[in-house]
């Protein structure tokens, strides 16, 4: 469905896609600043304009949009909530500090689990937060996993220097997905990494498999039965396709 274009069904540069309790689809459209809402068939059902925006968007089971905001201060929150007229319902979230001033918005991820608790991760840093629906933070911390916290560290070094060119990054994590008891995360270098992580920060699993150092994954998705746990991996370099993993239990 849909083609390029500013009308219905028309998009231009889709970012991230969700689906509510009535599997309608939510669709972040970056190039054209806006959030279409289809049925579950395709058929357009209404959008809205939404700025300030672009990191992240997730849904949550009652109907709310959670969206990343951009920063122009380091005291602006760093998740808005909209409703499906795209109305600004609260806003939360406290960015992290840096002895720079220029990196408060740095790429995050989002992730709503069964109760309607919200997981914040950055891309740079082995950081994660889980937030009740209505912005109470409920838990931080930092992810005990090697390479991560080595990348991490370096990142926060290049991110405290001033410097008017962009930092180079690492980045540490590309995606995430939540579950009632905590969260899988997903890196990609040295090799894929798909991390089972507690509510507490311990991490319960590592299901990995070696690639290529010029493999790029940007997206995963979890199935799993009583027997096995399928892992869905979705590729964007050196080729763009869906590679799938099996784990027994």
């Amino acid at each position: 469905m849909g083609r390029r274009g500013q009308g219905p069904k028309e998009f231009n540069n889709v970012l991230f896609l969700d689906t509510d309790k009535e599997n309608n689809l939510i669709v972040y459209d970056g190039g054209n600043r806006r959030i279409q809402i289809l049925d579950s068939n395709g058929n357009y059902l209404r959008s809205f304009k939404i700025f300030n925006t672009g990191w992240a968007m997730v849904c949550n089971k009652r109907g709310y949009i959670y969206a990343g905001l951009r920063a122009f201060n380091l005291n602006d929150p760093l998740v808005g909530v909209f409703d499906y007229q795209g109305k600004m319902i609260s806003s939360f979230g406290q960015r992290l500090n840096f002895p720079t001033r220029s990196f408060g918005s740095l790429p995050i991820r989002l992730a709503v689990n069964n109760k309607d608790e919200l997981f914040v991760t950055w891309w740079f840093l082995p950081v994660v937060r889980r937030y009740s629906e209505g912005g109470e933070l409920l838990s931080e911390y930092e992810i005990k996993h090697k390479i991560m916290q080595e990348e991490g560290k370096k990142n926060y070094e290049v991110l405290s220097k001033t410097s008017d060119s962009p930092p180079r990054l690492h980045i540490i994590m590309t995606n995430i997905r939540a579950k009632d008891d905590g969260l899988y995360l997903l890196r990609y270098y040295p090799r894929i990494e798909l991390l089972e992580v507690g509510l507490d920060g311990e991490i319960k699993n590592i299901y990995w498999a070696d690639q290529t150092y010029d493999f790029i994954a940007s997206d995963f998705l979890i199935k799993e039965d009583d027997k096995e746990k399928y892992l869905y991996i979705l590729q964007n370099s050196p080729e763009n396709k869906i590679i799938v993993y099996s784990a027994k239990k």
